[in-house]
């Protein structure tokens, strides 16, 4: 929804290790237990360093972003 509304340029951000049948309890494990799954398919700082803005968007997790998304550190 994003790009359709800015035409934003897209990076996908996704764990290395697939959610699979057991989301519910891997998700509330991750939650409960401050798990930040390591993330593959990162865009390198060069590539970032052309934006100005960057815009995440992802599903919301009991009330909060998912724990793989907390990169409070930075990309």
């Amino acid at each position: 929804m994003i790009q359709t509304e800015t035409g934003a340029d897209i990076f996908r951000l996704t764990p290395v290790e697939a959610y699979g049948d057991d989301l519910f309890e891997r998700a509330q494990d991750e939650l409960n237990n401050g798990i930040r799954p390591e993330l593959t398919e990162l865009p390198e700082q060069e590539v970032i360093d052309q934006y100005d803005t960057i815009l995440l968007g992802f599903p919301i997790w009991w009330y909060d972003l998912p724990p793989c998304m907390d990169i409070h550190g930075g990309l």
